[in-house]
């Protein structure tokens, strides 16, 4: 069987959370799009929980305060130190882009999903341990829950960061 890499975007991975780091409206803007698990990059999902958790704190979310917070989880090394961290910054190439970077990887975690389903009730069908009908039954119901998921999740992260952002502009003013 061939080896394939999953859907992802590293390019754009890297994108988001330079632009995260670089303004506070563009990451607000990135929160309404991704997660922590919709990045392939496991050091680059560790990136996203430390500003992540500088932005629960409502801390200012930037490269310094980012290593800072990596290097008190003890990680700052595993993902490549102050130094990639600063490539991060330095490389996006438009700021502004930063919900659109989001949006690609938000994509690619979902075609990440939908194979792993496909993947899924492929076993079924070759454990034989189900009737035809019944592997139909199952494929049909993951695939409509795994759709019905993403439909709950792009209309909840609409209205939840618009308040997140208000509530973190009203915590930043006080």
């Amino acid at each position: 069987m061939i080896e394939r890499i999953p859907p992802h975007n590293e390019e754009a991975e890297r994108s988001v959370l330079g632009a995260a780091m670089l303004n506070k409206e563009v990451l607000f803007d990135i929160l309404e799009e991704v997660r922590e698990d919709d990045f392939y990059n496991e050091s680059h999902k560790e990136i996203f929980r430390a500003i992540w958790e500088l932005y629960r704190k409502n801390s200012a979310v930037d490269m310094l305060t980012v290593c800072e917070e990596l290097k008190s989880r003890q990680s700052l090394d595993m993902v490549g130190g102050r130094a990639y961290i600063a490539t991060l910054t330095a490389e996006v190439p438009a700021t502004a882009n930063g919900r659109e970077y989001a949006k690609i990887i938000a994509e690619k975690a979902v075609m990440r999903q939908m194979i792993r389903t496909a993947e899924d009730i492929t076993e079924k069908g070759y454990e034989s341990k189900m009737a035809a009908r019944e592997i139909l039954d199952y494929a049909e119901r993951h695939l409509s829950n795994r759709a019905e998921a993403a439909k709950k999740r792009l209309h909840q992260n609409t209205g939840c960061a618009a308040r997140k952002s208000q509530d973190y502009r009203r915590g930043s003013a006080e």
